[in-house]
């Protein structure tokens, strides 16, 4: 899909997803960042997005310290993975997001407690949320999101992939690409939803 017709179906979904998410019943507020301390998996679609936001809004200071966050990732990923490439899927976002269960830094883009893209956030953290006890996050930070939360992501998977390819890529590797950051990833295969 070319960038200008993804930016066009993703700023809908967006718009949509947000408006659906928002009447549904939850407890996530700003400040509760505890799922961005795992590994985050987005569509590749998503980058477009993010990466015309990174590239236009945020700071040469702000990239600089994003960067330096995503080589701290991958050293974290290289180091919990094996050096057998391709690393399978399940390798890469089933194994190691396990491996991570205790990982000590966040997503490289929360920035004192907030989402640095939050207006363009990835689709897979739009629609991740709890309903019951938020403080059960603090403990488990890989929970998994309330049974809404996970019934609506398949529903937009289903809906996306009358339009695209779903691909699923870890940030991280978005974010190399985003921002050239001059690094070698580990190849992963291919994950097509």
């Amino acid at each position: 899909m070319k960038p200008v017709k993804a930016l066009t179906v993703l700023k809908k979904l967006y718009f949509r997803v947000d408006k659906d998410i928002d009447s549904m019943p939850k407890v996530c507020a700003k400040g509760c960042y505890f799922c961005c301390y795992q590994p985050i998996e987005i569509f590749r679609i998503d980058k477009v997005t993010l990466g015309e936001y990174i590239k236009n809004e945020l700071s040469v200071e702000v990239k600089n310290s994003i960067k330096e966050k995503v080589i701290e990732w991958l050293d974290y990923f290289d180091e919990n993975t094996s050096n057998v490439e391709p690393l399978s899927s399940k390798e890469a976002y089933v194994d190691f997001r396990y491996k991570a269960e205790n990982i000590p830094f966040p997503c490289p883009l929360l920035f004192y407690g907030e989402c640095i893209v939050y207006k363009v956030r990835p689709l897979a953290c739009r629609v991740h949320f709890v309903n019951d006890n938020k403080e059960l996050c603090k403990k488990d930070k890989l929970r998994n999101g309330a049974p809404q939360s996970l019934a609506y992501r398949t529903q937009i998977v289903e809906e996306l992939k009358t339009e695209i390819e779903v691909e699923i890529i870890p940030l991280v590797y978005a974010l190399v690409e985003i921002l050239n950051i001059d690094r070698k990833t580990k190849k992963i295969e291919k994950s097509v939803l």
